[in-house]
């Protein structure tokens, strides 16, 4: 189940933050979770051992400081929610994020102006302030659906949806009101982990087809896929995935999977078909990807290839590429027959998989850069990969 603190720990490396502000810490769980340069932790309860042993008002009324990233779970109740919102967009450094907890009542005990919920948790009426200050502020807000529901205001993201329906007036607003009507809250549904962006490559013929909808398959609980179709094996082939996905990496400003259906063009190849989708349950189906992903969250350009062999013999099947390295690859990204002192064919299928990890610049994890890819090097590779793993179908 997705936490709020992997939830603003994604914000901090997403946006590169420094800075925290906490406003209602009570154990420190969340707060001894977040890692950033700066934090700062407010709550008017001694025990909590805050920073500022302070109410929320009382703590911005002194405030000199401003942050980056602010998470709001202080007193669960919707004027003080809404003042805390209008309060930490004031000290709130251009481009920040503001998080608030408890943005999903189970039932309408739980959203009560008491502590004495009988079912345990507590949620106060925080959705109150959230419906207001999303029908007022001029940013795309939303709540993610995980942990009592986190709503977000993302300054980066100019409102486009319209609220000028949503009500204003919190004390007229009812539990009823709550259930009967969830596109206030532009609930986002999450797997247990958030979605991470992919960008998938595949050639329109049915095989291609096939191997798409095997790969998504393993990859669609963690990640969100925008296919693409590439040519067949010639001077385009994966042009246009791979610049949609340096595109992508550079838009979102965090890292990308790229994915191709390689081998999808012939299907008689029955000794690269077989190992290839051994591969694909082994490294899509587990968590390989997405700890991939993890080591390239960082500002130093980087690319790592999941699927590789080493500096003799190199197969791989696609690349996870940070925001840094898209930056430096996508101004240089030329179709091989615009490249003045072309050494790769024409229609080599290798070309942007050599070009990809070429870049003295970058960081390549894993030794792709010098591969050769021929039938008897690459058979070679892909039996030493998969001679232990179990046979599949489709």
């Amino acid at each position: 189940m997705l936490k709020r603190y992997e939830l603003i720990n994604y914000y901090i490396k997403k946006y590169n933050f420094n800075s925290f502000l906490e406003i209602g810490t009570d154990k420190k769980i969340s707060y001894n979770a977040i890692d950033i340069k700066e934090k700062i932790s407010v709550d008017p309860d001694p025990t909590t051992k805050a920073d500022f042993i302070l109410t929320s008002d009382d703590f911005f009324a002194i405030n000199q400081k401003k942050f980056d990233i602010i998470f709001i779970d202080g007193l669960h109740e919707h004027n003080q929610v809404d003042r805390d919102i209008k309060n930490s967009l004031n000290i709130l450094n251009k481009g920040g994020v503001i998080i608030m907890h408890d943005c999903h009542p189970t039932d309408e005990k739980c959203q009560k102006h008491t502590f004495n919920y009988p079912g345990g948790a507590w949620t106060g009426d925080c959705w109150k302030a959230f419906v207001k200050n999303r029908a007022e502020l001029p940013y795309e807000m939303f709540v993610w659906d995980k942990d009592w529901g986190c709503g977000v205001i993302d300054t980066n993201i100019p409102k486009y949806t319209d609220t000028t329906q949503l009500p204003t007036n919190m004390v007229t607003m009812t539990y009823n009101d709550f259930i009967s009507h969830p596109e206030w809250m532009n609930f986002k549904l999450t797997p247990d982990n958030i979605k991470l962006p992919c960008v998938m490559g595949v050639i329109k013929n049915e095989k291609g087809l096939l191997i798409k909808n095997r790969i998504s398959s393993y990859l669609k609980p963690n990640f969100d896929i925008l296919y693409v179709e590439q040519e067949p094996p010639g001077v385009m082939f994966e042009y246009p995935a791979i610049k949609t996905a340096l595109k992508l990496a550079i838009e979102k400003n965090e890292p990308v999977l790229y994915i191709h259906t390689k081998g999808a063009i012939d299907p008689n190849k029955m000794w690269y078909q077989t190992p290839v989708k051994k591969l694909w349950q082994q490294e899509f189906g587990t968590d390989k990807v997405k700890n991939s992903y993890k080591q390239v969250c960082c500002e130093k350009p980087k690319v790592i290839c999941p699927i590789a062999g080493n500096a003799k013999q190199t197969w791989f099947n696609g690349f996870i590429i940070n925001p840094a390295a898209a930056k430096i690859i996508l101004p240089t990204l030329k179709t091989p027959d615009k490249l003045k002192d072309n050494k790769i064919t024409k229609n080599s299928r290798y070309y942007y998989e050599y070009f990809m990890c070429n870049f003295p610049e970058i960081t390549i994890v894993s030794s792709a850069v010098k591969g050769v890819h021929d039938v008897k090097n690459t058979h070679k590779l892909l039996k030493e990969l998969t001679k232990d793993l179990p046979d599949i179908d489709y």
